[in-house]
């Protein structure tokens, strides 16, 4: 339970070069699969790579953007 992820961890370099911050929340699409959460950033990872939690892993290509905004509640 400790070692659960809250978030998507994207490498530093890449969330300075989207203009994403930690908290923000970013779509992560790979795989045929989209995933939205709110970005860790960490000076760790090497440019390029995104971890998050998923019961199976993927090692490939994928894309990360900032999530859309979500519509105000009516």
């Amino acid at each position: 339970h400790f070692q659960l992820r809250r978030g998507i961890e994207i490498a530093h370099a890449d969330a300075e070069s989207l203009g994403i911050a930690t908290g923000d929340r970013i779509e992560v699409t790979h795989d045929g699969h989209t995933v939205t959460g709110p970005a860790l950033v960490q000076r760790g990872l090497r440019p390029g790579v995104v971890r998050l939690a998923a019961r199976v892993p993927h090692v490939g290509p994928g894309s990360v953007a900032a999530a859309p905004a979500e519509a105000p509640d009516a």
